[in-house]
């Protein structure tokens, strides 16, 4: 019986490739592309309120955005 081989054979390629092929086309078909999102969001105008998001981001602690 001859030893086990380190390299793949052509078959285990080819099980891989059909592997990588298939679950890229299973993630790829749900794909959305992020700038679409933000071209949109741009496109409908409305900003966000500055003032409400710094308190939001500093923990509603009035005096951090104060002392920036």
């Amino acid at each position: 019986m001859p030893p086990p081989s380190s390299s793949p054979s052509d078959d285990d390629r080819r099980r891989v490739a059909a592997l990588v092929e298939a679950s890229s086309r299973a993630v790829l078909a749900n794909h959305v592309d992020p700038r679409d999102d933000m071209e949109a969001e741009r496109r409908r105008g409305g900003s966000l309120p500055v003032e409400a998001v710094s308190l939001l981001l500093h923990g509603g602690d009035g005096g951090k955005i104060k002392r920036m």
